[in-house]
């Protein structure tokens, strides 16, 4: 039955994509109180699998991976580091012309003395546990046994005093057979967000976070490049020759939303996914139990991976991503931290949320739809008057 209040297409959320007709979904009422202790405690994967990005102007970056003797773990990482950076603040001019002063996780070779674990390779991705030895982790350690129990912390080899001219980006992705048990409270590090550039793209922005922040690899699917796939059509028709449409663009492609969803552009770039809440294609397939709620918190706390959601107002869809939680009594359990990729602190005034239905400013679901950021509890995310939670997307990773 059609709602009394007018959709959220009408009140130019920039966001959202329409559908002809949705049927409800009914979910599972838990008790935040009964449940949120299962939560906590039983991870949803008995392997703990974390991706994070290593400081590169610090010589080590905990991981918040502990380890046990004999225990076996596997690190792969990737990216490029500047050892070398201009700083003309500090009169420091950086890489000669004739140098190089890049290098991946692999490091390279080099003649100078003083490094923090002299005669491995210079500026290379470097680990130990605890304070134990320091051994050589460079693009791949694979199935690699802990000396000792501790922390795993992963660093760069450098001279003591040369940290602060390192730039640029490592990421690296652990997998260790002990299972996890997710923090109490927890924000996604080494985070990449970004903002729909076409109205209607919001299923293209949560689907270019969830597979850049999958850590499987790191892969970047810009929207233009997922929109110009699904359609099989060049990239510069669909953004323009730039390929960057950007939020006030107007791109000579109308927005292609029939249909589109995070999961096509899944397929289109073979990644696997997992969903809680509805079917597939949002009939009533599913519930949303506490196994979606245990791999909701593992995924954000030990995966260090965002979780992408849907919500509707029954007549139009909004595709928006869970970056971390926190444990608030005084909030009812489990609070949630939201990013809404449709809400663009530069594109001027957002829509007043009071504007959203009658009597309707204050609810939390409007308060997290009119900002780019919000923090829900956990029973108003599984119902988020005036809107309702369709479906919870996570474990997306590159298909092997």
């Amino acid at each position: 039955m059609p709602l009394s209040r007018p959709s959220i297409c009408a009140l130019r959320v920039p966001c959202l994509r329409g559908v002809a007709a949705m049927k409800l979904v009914k979910y599972l009422a838990l008790s935040m109180a009964a449940m949120l202790p299962q939560v906590i405690a039983a991870p949803a994967h008995a392997q703990q699998s974390k991706r994070l990005c290593v400081v590169l102007n610090q010589p080590w970056t905990p991981t918040g991976v502990v380890v046990i003797p004999g225990e076996t773990f596997t690190v792969t990482a990737s990216g490029d580091m500047d050892w070398f950076t201009p700083m003309p603040e500090r009169g420091w001019r950086g890489c000669p012309p004739a140098a190089h002063c890049h290098t991946t996780p692999a490091g390279a070779a080099c003649q100078f003395q003083g490094f923090l674990a002299q005669g491995l390779p210079c500026w290379s991705l470097i680990g130990r546990v605890g304070n134990g030895p320091i051994f050589p982790v460079g693009t791949s350690l694979q199935n690699f046994t802990a000396p000792s129990a501790g922390e795993l912390y992963l660093g760069v080899n450098d001279t003591p005093n040369d940290y602060f001219d390192n730039t640029g980006e490592w990421q690296a992705e652990i997998t260790t057979s002990v299972p996890c048990v997710p923090p109490l409270a927890h924000d996604i590090s080494c985070l990449k967000l970004y903002e729909q550039k076409q109205s209607l793209w919001c299923w293209a922005a949560a689907a270019e976070i969830l597979m850049e922040n999958s850590g499987a690899g790191w892969e970047h699917h810009d929207q233009c490049e997922q929109v110009a796939v699904l359609k099989n059509l060049p990239a510069a028709t669909v953004c323009g020759a730039n390929g960057d449409a950007g939020f006030h663009d107007q791109a000579p492609f109308t927005p292609w939303n029939t249909g589109a969803t995070p999961q096509a552009s899944f397929d289109a770039f073979h990644f696997t996914y997992s969903m809680g809440g509805s079917s597939v294609n949002f009939g009533l397939g599913g519930w949303l139990g506490v196994t979606t709620v245990q791999a909701l918190v593992s995924q954000i706390g030990c995966g260090n991976r965002p979780i992408g959601i849907v919500w509707t107002n029954d007549r139009d869809l909004h595709n928006m991503v869970v970056t971390g939680y926190e444990t608030n009594p005084l909030a009812g359990g489990l609070v949630l931290h939201i990013y809404n990729p449709g809400i663009h602190p530069d594109s001027g005034p957002a829509p007043s949320p009071a504007n959203a239905a009658p009597n309707s400013a204050a609810k939390p679901g409007v308060v997290c739809m009119y900002s780019q950021t919000c923090r829900i509890s956990y029973t108003d995310f599984l119902n988020p008057d005036p809107f309702r939670l369709i479906s919870v997307i996570y474990d997306v990773h590159k298909a092997p």
